[in-house]
């Protein structure tokens, strides 16, 4: 299998936020996707977070954009509210820690509920990565 994808979760933010827009060399509006695929991109890496600036809603509109464009989908869950790795973990606000079974509950609770709204929102996922 050969992947070839970019890290692409912040392009929302920058169109929405930043008024972002994306230009061919010749100088004409297109999309970041037309860029991206012309190049020979296939692929999109997003990542999620429980809540904050990446969480379902934008995520899921994104790989739904990307989707529709016939770029495969990589979701990088962080199970955090914002940015996570091995060293700087938090758990999501939202979460009960109170006990290991309640927190593996909410955390089941939440992959469940996100991969049925990727399915249930027309976007299947080629890649996942959990934590």
């Amino acid at each position: 299998m050969h992947i070839q994808e970019a890290l692409l979760f912040v392009v929302g933010i920058m169109e929405t936020q930043q008024g972002a827009n994306w230009l061919t060399t010749e100088g004409k509006n297109t999309t970041i996707e037309s860029i991206f695929g012309g190049g020979g991109m296939d692929s999109v890496r997003l990542r999620i977070w429980t809540d904050g600036d990446y969480d379902l809603d934008y995520t899921l509109a994104l790989a739904q954009r990307f989707s529709k464009a016939g770029y495969k989908i990589y979701l990088d869950m962080h199970f955090s509210d914002t940015w996570a790795d091995p060293s700087d973990q938090t758990i999501p606000s939202s979460w009960d820690d109170t006990s290991v079974d309640t927190l593996a509950a909410d955390l089941q609770a939440y992959v469940t509920s996100t991969l049925k709204a990727f399915t249930d929102g027309g976007v299947e996922l080629d890649i996942l990565s959990l934590g």
